[in-house]
């Protein structure tokens, strides 16, 4: 473990590009893309990594969860140096389960769309992923995120739990962890694309505990969560 005021790197078990990532991500805020570039200039992590926002890594949003069947899960935002562990859940998915995430068929996940989805400034967007602790290490056994409409007090909600993982309450605790940030954040629905065959997306949302409404449109259902009414479950 390294510690800084910034946050804390865990190197136990990493490459040197995780690692590298690690460091840089507790480095202070102002000299982080200067760090960025010198690593790219030393070959240790790709060129194609995005500018690191000026913004600390909110460690105090790390949260220990309990499923019903005893497990722990810890649910934090993502970190640029979980971009492995991102494809690595990717490429761990069915393909049944891809493709009710992202729409349709999807063979793989290139750097250039994970670098985006790891590198974020923590309130316009928001990438909340659900680990467990195997022989030490972390693994990624699910990831949810929202990430601001423009121009709007809407954002778009999307989640999905490691096949072996599913139905045991991973893919509810994302979710309540998701709308509980955004309200803090001040948006006021969030918004998430649904495939018609997804039932148990559905019933996810319809047990959230916030107003409902959704309409069917070739296939895929448009949801709307809305963050100002909850209701009764």
């Amino acid at each position: 473990y390294v510690v800084t005021e910034y946050g804390i790197a865990r190197l136990e078990g990493k490459t040197i590009r995780e690692r590298a990532l690690e460091l840089i991500s507790i480095a202070h805020p102002k000299f982080r893309n200067e760090l960025l570039n010198w690593a790219k200039a030393h070959k240790y992590v790709p060129e194609e990594i995005l500018p690191f926002p000026e913004v600390e890594y909110p460690e105090e949003l790390k949260r220990y969860v309990t499923l019903k069947d005893g497990t722990q899960v810890i649910l934090r935002p993502i970190k640029p140096s979980d971009a492995t562990m991102k494809q690595h859940l990717f490429y761990a998915l069915s393909k049944e389960s891809i493709i009710k995430r992202y729409l349709g068929p999807l063979k793989s996940l290139p750097w250039d769309r994970i670098w985006p989805y790891v590198i974020i400034d923590y309130k316009n967007e928001m990438v909340i992923v659900a680990v467990v602790i195997e022989e030490g290490l972390e693994t990624m056994i699910g990831i949810g995120s929202y990430s601001k409409i423009p121009n709007t007090d809407s954002a778009e909600l999307a989640l999905v739990v490691r096949d072996d993982w599913q139905g045991r309450g991973v893919g509810t605790e994302m979710l309540k962890y998701l709308i509980e940030l955004a309200i803090a954040n001040g948006f006021k629905t969030l918004k998430a694309w649904v495939l018609v065959e997804n039932a148990v997306m559905m019933h996810l949302f319809k047990k959230c505990g916030y107003k409902m409404k959704y309409r069917l449109e070739n296939g895929v259902y448009e949801v709307v969560l809305d963050l100002s009414q909850p209701v009764k479950e």
